[in-house]
């Protein structure tokens, strides 16, 4: 059947110092390769789609509610709008009248209570990620 010579050794499992480092440079190289390529897909994105998403107090206009769990962009003054921040809606804060003014918005960094004129909503981002869904499944 088997001879003792070929039994696996500690030798045969060990790595070679020589190789570890081959191998600890070729991996170093993906995930920097990979990190370009996520940095570069996000500002591209950024650019191109986020912008066409923005729909600009939309919502008042068509009497559409700010939702639950609905992702939406946090506008700000000094930042151009391909760099504002995303949200998720986690909490709505109606005032006395029952009317939606206040939002809770839970970000990367935390999270955030902001007036509803300094969300906007991406709807239509939503359809668009339906939309692909379907195409790739079909």
């Amino acid at each position: 059947m088997f001879d003792i010579e070929d039994n696996l050794g500690p030798i045969d499992v060990l790595i070679r110092a020589d190789v570890a480092d081959q191998v600890d440079e070729f991996l170093n190289k993906r995930i920097k390769y990979r990190q370009q390529l996520i940095t570069g897909i996000w500002k591209r994105f950024r650019s191109e789609v986020l912008g066409l998403l923005i729909l600009r107090n939309e919502h008042k206009k068509q009497g559409r509610e700010i939702k639950f769990d609905e992702v939406v962009l946090i506008g700000s003054g000094h930042v151009k709008c391909t760099d504002w921040p995303l949200g998720v809606v986690i909490e709505l804060l109606p005032a006395k009248d029952g009317v939606t003014r206040l939002v809770c918005l839970q970000t990367y960094k935390g999270e955030l209570v902001l007036p509803v004129q300094r969300i906007f909503l991406l709807g239509s981002f939503l359809i668009l990620v339906q939309r692909l869904s379907k195409g790739n499944k079909a």
